[in-house]
């Protein structure tokens, strides 16, 4: 079971406002705190300047420790799963960091539920801890051999102050020439000019 605790900084009382998201062992539920009086206790450290982050490019299996920042430019919707093991919710995401590198990211069961609603396309993010899998292609369109699982000592921190260096969205755009050749369920990205159109028809 995962509990995802939301800590909020206020602007009153600081001079950035920021809030952390910590997901951790305990129940399910979300629970915030907040008061004008006191800070409230921060269960982990905030976003400093001195956080330190890794490229995408870096990350392996093999790493067991690391932070990643990056920009949320896409959400699945969340979805529920069956499979031998049970049922249950999930949903994914996509990073993007400031050198246009892409991940996906993906959390089940009780996580998906607590963080679906705090995942927000456009908000920047540093993430620390996960599983590093090799990348699924059925589910995974982003050309990075890596994605990651989120688990219950992941954490992931909105950080409080936007950075313009990294991207909102990342496009790969191909001619049409290069759609007619291009393998069943690719994605593609198409920019062009719209020449005719046809009324709606029932199929």
């Amino acid at each position: 079971m995962v509990e995802l605790e939301v800590v909020m900084r206020s602007a009153a009382l600081t001079k950035d406002s920021s809030t952390l998201l910590h997901a951790k062992a305990g129940t399910s539920q979300v629970s915030s705190s907040s008061t004008e009086d006191t800070l409230p206790s921060i269960v982990t450290p905030p976003i400093t300047a001195t956080t330190t982050t890794i490229p995408f490019t870096a990350l392996n299996p093999a790493r067991k420790y690391w932070s990643i920042q990056g920009r949320a430019s896409t959400k699945t919707s969340l979805k529920t799963y069956n499979n031998v093991r049970g049922s249950g919710k999930v949903f994914g995401f996509d990073l993007i960091n400031r050198d246009r590198e892409e991940i996906h990211l993906s959390a089940f069961a009780e996580l998906a539920e607590s963080l679906y609603s705090l995942i927000e396309v456009g908000q920047l993010y540093i993430v620390s801890n996960g599983t590093i899998k090799e990348a699924n292609p059925n589910y995974n369109h982003l050309k990075n051999k890596w994605e990651i699982y989120l688990f219950a000592a992941s954490t992931i921190n909105p950080c409080p102050i936007d950075d313009p260096t990294f991207p909102y969205q990342i496009f790969h755009f191909k001619t049409i020439a290069e759609i007619k050749s291009a393998s069943p369920n690719t994605n593609v990205d198409v920019i062009g000019v719209v020449t005719s159109t046809s009324p709606a028809s029932t199929i």
